[in-house]
């Protein structure tokens, strides 16, 4: 089983919220893009909420989240995965979560996208980092297409009430 590389943090200085995945899928990492499997609902989701054209292309869609205050990263920096599966991810190292949430000094929320993303978390990161209470945290049904039992209209209604600030 070949080791994977994730991506970089999408970022700016002011994010207010941070959107944790676990790992990009397959799809993703040929693209080279966050969510860019067609049947992810996480792009439907933000151009939904953000009013862009789900057609844009992926640096524009970047853009536009970032001038939202939103930053996306992933848990896992590396790990072993046959195929896009969660419950594939073997032998992962965490991104360094911890510097980035310390140099964020604006974020005041984590969202995890889906049940494994806060699982990883959980067991690489703790949950020390909201024992202060300014930083909140909430788990998400994940925008993947293997979480089939919510439509993304029903992933838009949770997403819509999370992104409140």
């Amino acid at each position: 089983m070949a080791v994977i590389e994730g991506f970089s943090a999408v970022e700016n200085e002011n994010a207010k919220i941070l959107i944790l995945g676990s790992m990009p899928s397959v799809k993703s990492l040929d693209e080279f893009q966050y969510y860019a499997h067609p049947q992810n609902a996480f792009w439907f989701i933000m151009s939904e909420l953000f009013n862009f054209d789900l057609e844009s292309d992926y640096v524009t869609k970047l853009s536009l989240i970032k001038n939202n205050s939103i930053a996306l990263w992933d848990v896992v920096q590396q790990c072993s995965r046959q195929g896009s599966l969660d419950t594939h991810i073997k032998n992962e190292q965490a991104n360094d979560l911890e510097s980035f949430i310390q140099q964020h000094k604006e974020l005041s929320k984590i969202i995890f996208n889906g049940q494994k993303a806060f699982q990883l978390f959980k067991k690489h990161i703790g949950l020390e980092v909201f024992a202060c209470g300014s930083l909140e945290h909430e788990v998400l049904a994940s925008s993947s297409p293997a979480m089939a039992s919510l439509t993304k209209t029903e992933k838009l209604e949770l997403w819509r009430n999370a992104l409140i600030i």
